[in-house]
């Protein structure tokens, strides 16, 4: 399966590269999408610090 990926896709320069063509592709201006980005941030940074062993907020 693995050497299906590689054949068929491309491989980027670098790992940076890869992040920097995601980024890219998720760009947006639409002021629902944002708003629902930010929501699902709020949420993950709230699991991950009711997940976190400490009382420290890791997310404030």
């Amino acid at each position: 399966m693995e050497e299906l990926l590689r054949a068929k896709l491309p491989a980027p320069a670098s790992l940076a590269d890869a992040v920097e063509e995601w980024l890219i592709e998720d760009q947006t201006s639409d002021p629902a999408e944002l708003e629902r980005r930010e929501r699902d941030l709020a949420a993950l940074k709230e699991g991950l610090n009711a997940a976190h062993s400490s009382d420290r907020k890791l997310f404030p």
